[in-house]
């Protein structure tokens, strides 16, 4: 019962660190943290890229990053009608005024449907045929900033999110520690 109640308490206290944090997460959120377009089809293989496109923060709406993503899948060679939604977005905006900015750097994956059109993306992921398919969708030049890599993630990474293992570890290290520092169960009569 003892290390029932340890535990619980150890639980209790987690989710209130995890309170704190989404607070914590919360008020950077609104003091211009990136913004992330998370996709809806998620793959083992991707395609990343840092680019800088020449749009106000507040101008990134929903609409705009649609045609954005819409642009980046067709260039990776992504012509279904929800390709787009293979691309994820990390944006936030450029330079010291960052909010009043009229720049945004975007970090760009792309969820390629195997290896082979990974690569493949990577390679027709140029400046050039970026900047044509952004121009046809009536979107501004972008620089690239960091050109595109393939970046496939192993079947056992993908297994638990990035930490999870370290963090069963540690709140159970501090479970048994806090069960050995209480010493052994006394009955009181």
């Amino acid at each position: 019962a003892g290390a029932t109640t340890a535990a619980a308490g150890a639980t209790t206290a987690a989710a209130g660190a995890t309170t704190a944090a989404g607070r914590a997460t919360t008020a950077a959120a609104t003091t211009a943290a990136p913004t992330v377009i998370t996709p809806t089809m998620v793959t083992p293989n991707k395609v990343s890229l840092v680019l800088s496109i020449p749009i106000a923060f507040a101008d990134f709406n929903s609409t705009v990053q649609m045609s954005f993503s819409k642009s980046l899948a067709v260039v990776a060679g992504l012509l279904g009608a929800d390709d787009y939604k293979r691309v994820a977005l990390e944006y936030y905006a450029s330079g010291s005024r960052r909010l009043l900015a009229g720049e945004l750097t975007i970090n760009a994956t792309i969820n390629m449907p195997d290896a082979s059109s990974a690569a493949n993306a990577a390679k027709l992921l140029t400046a050039n045929s970026i900047n044509t398919q952004l121009a046809a969708s009536g979107l501004p030049a972008a620089k690239v900033i960091k050109s595109a890599v393939v970046t496939s993630t192993s079947p056992a990474a993908r297994a638990s999110p990035p930490g999870a293992a370290a963090a069963v570890g540690t709140a159970l290290a501090a479970l048994l520690l806090s069960m050995r520092l209480a010493g052994p169960a006394t009955t009181c009569r």
